[in-house]
């Protein structure tokens, strides 16, 4: 790893500026989001508001969403706000949680807003990811994670030709660490619109799955009624499609070789 993070005294003391950096930028979108959501408790009436907390799992979700709403035709824009908010401050520093705010949306605002809200909170908070990682986050995932980035370096050198389909194959292939790929694709040369394009398209099932949830959220009893075995194989077989274009291309340029000059 030492070709990556140059000679030992620098690499250390870089790492130290970037850890500083990161912890600042993260303590001040915590405080806006703390203010945010404090405006948001406050723009609500009644007693349901102090049953109100972050939610990082499916009972927490139940709870939050049956009293928000109770506030959604009188808070509609508010509550819109606080969901904005929220959303892209898990996706930006890759909290688990977005799973919530995608059945929290689909909850509130219904599958014409919510789906395309929720999918474009997590296409934002997917650049927020990787923008931060790119301006401040490469000594510190060399040193932390040395194996992992070349795995992943080995598979993107791979599939240079076809990247972008690959991508979006990663997206929507069950398991995959997005959030490591949106802090680790800044520094294989991949262009934020790449990866932009990746989530838009291949996190559009997962958000479209998880939003129609939470239309029935109240009736959701475990993890298992949102992700199950058929919503695995429908987004296995969905990412296999977008390995049918490259694979095309590989055929004919292999053909075209083959014909006599």
């Amino acid at each position: 790893t030492q070709s990556y993070m140059g000679t030992k005294p620098d690499a250390v003391v870089e790492t130290g500026r970037q850890v500083r950096w990161i912890l600042a930028i993260f303590l001040v979108h915590l405080c806006i989001e703390i203010m945010v959501l404090y405006f948001v408790v406050q723009s609500l009436d009644g007693e349901q508001a102090d049953r109100l907390y972050f939610p990082t799992n499916l009972e927490g979700a139940k709870v939050v969403g049956e009293v928000l709403l109770s506030y959604v035709d009188s808070n509609y824009y508010t509550l819109m706000l606080g969901h904005i908010s929220s959303f892209f401050f898990l996706q930006t520093w890759c909290i688990p949680g977005t799973i919530s705010m995608n059945l929290l949306g689909g909850a509130l605002f219904g599958m014409k807003v919510g789906f395309p809200l929720c999918l474009l909170l997590n296409t934002l908070g997917s650049v927020g990811a990787y923008t931060m990682s790119k301006v401040f986050g490469r000594e510190l995932l060399y040193k932390h994670f040395p194996d992992k980035l070349e795995h992943v370096k080995s598979l993107v050198e791979g599939h240079r030709s076809n990247l972008l389909y690959y991508m979006i194959f990663l997206r929507l292939f069950p398991g995959s660490p997005n959030w490591f790929m949106n802090l680790s694709f800044p520094h294989f040369g991949i262009p934020v619109h790449y990866l932009a394009v990746s989530v838009l398209v291949g996190l559009a099932p997962w958000n479209y799955f998880t939003c129609k949830a939470g239309l029935m959220l109240s009736q959701l009893k475990s993890k298992s009624d949102i992700v199950n075995t058929e919503m695995y194989l429908q987004l296995m077989l969905l990412a296999f499609v977008f390995l049918i274009p490259p694979l095309v291309r590989k055929a004919l340029d292999y053909k075209n070789r083959q014909k006599p000059e």
